[in-house]
């Protein structure tokens, strides 16, 4: 794991986490990530460096978990998840569906109801929406 970690920049979908400083804080923070584009794999990158956060579950679209894995492990804007971690990371898909990433397990759920998501069975204390979607336009351009 490296030493030094860069600073965590807010986007759009994760101001309200960068707002308290849960990346940084010495308490340990469980994210469920809502929506698994470029914000949401940049926020679970982010987590796997870092001791102190967990994602616990990721809601997404995609059609397969094998879409979600792919996609995580070969950015096309920050390049392999291996080297990032400086290791060859290890990706599980467990009986249920989720995955375990590094032994990490995580919740994967596909729900476009905003009304059924539920980050509370895996126990998470955050949510990140990173969809953009239930967000008015006017809150997306302001800083």
């Amino acid at each position: 794991m490296p030493t030094h970690l860069p600073p965590f920049t807010p986007a759009f979908g994760a101001q309200n986490i960068a707002q308290d400083n849960i990346l940084q804080s010495a308490n340990h923070s469980r994210i469920g990530v809502n929506g698994f584009g470029q914000i949401g794999r940049n926020l679970l990158r982010a987590s796997l460096l870092r001791d102190n956060v967990s994602v616990v579950g990721i809601n997404h679209t995609y059609s397969s978990v094998e879409d979600v894995i792919r996609l995580l492990m070969h950015g096309s804007i920050h390049g392999a998840l291996d080297k990032l971690m400086g290791h060859k990371t290890q990706i599980d898909i467990l009986p249920n569906g989720s995955i375990a990433i590094d032994g990490q397990h995580i919740a994967l759920m596909s729900e476009r109801n905003l009304e059924k998501i539920n980050f509370t069975k895996p126990e998470g204390n955050y949510v990140a929406e990173c969809t953009g979607k239930f967000r008015p336009a006017a809150a997306n351009m302001s800083p």
